[in-house]
């Protein structure tokens, strides 16, 4: 089972000792995976008939085998929100937290908008933190954009850069999230009733399955 997609594509190969390989969906939105995310599984498991639908338009759309499809629900949500449950409540603080959680790859907001967006988060009287996906960090032109933003941002001591902590102690911390296309935010919303923020952007759907049923 795994939650990573892109099996037989590039670095996650078929082992010949594996006779079924089954994809967990880890979102509640729409699946905006790179090209051929799920062709080559033996079932999924999904969180809602929308992921569904989505899977089998695909399927037709690449010529691909049908494969099995289970609606589960958001079976990670469920965990996460056990998790959120037992955190002891974080002290008030008089300083409104904002937190910034985006996608990864080219798309995204970090990549995008930058510095154009994270420097007046900077200049302003809020408290920043900033949780990129554990993704940008294997991606070497992603590290890189991280790595110039952290050091662009480096004096300002209002902004913080969350890495390797689970997001529920940022969720549970923050007032309000910004964020782009990522799925991250209905998992806040649902966690924490707090207010959203998205980035309206014109993503380029280039490299993505969404570009084949368009």
């Amino acid at each position: 089972m795994l939650t990573t997609p892109g099996l037989d594509v590039l670095h996650i190969k078929r082992n010949r000792g594996v006779a079924h390989y089954c994809h967990i969906v880890h979102s509640l939105s729409p699946m905006t995976y790179r090209v051929f995310g799920v062709d080559y599984f033996d079932s999924v498991l999904v969180a809602n008939e929308v992921q569904e639908d989505f899977i089998r338009d695909i399927e037709s759309a690449h010529n691909v085998k049908r494969k099995h499809i289970a609606i589960t629900g958001s079976t990670y949500l469920d965990e996460l929100s056990l998790q959120a449950n037992a955190l002891e409540s974080f002290p008030k603080n008089s300083t409104k937290t904002i937190l910034v959680s985006p996608s990864w790859g080219k798309e995204t907001l970090l990549n995008k908008y930058g510095l154009d967006l994270l420097l007046p988060l900077a200049k302003s009287s809020y408290h920043i933190i900033i949780r990129p996906h554990p993704q940008s960090y294997i991606s070497p032109s992603e590290k890189a954009n991280i790595q110039h933003l952290q050091e662009a941002l480096k004096d300002y001591s209002n902004v913080e850069w969350d890495k390797d902590t689970p997001n529920i102690y940022a969720f549970a911390r923050a007032d309000m999230m910004i964020s782009d296309f990522s799925s991250v935010i209905f998992d806040f919303v649902c966690l924490q009733g707090k207010p959203v923020l998205t980035i309206d952007n014109d993503m380029d759907l280039s490299g993505y399955d969404m570009a084949d049923i368009e």
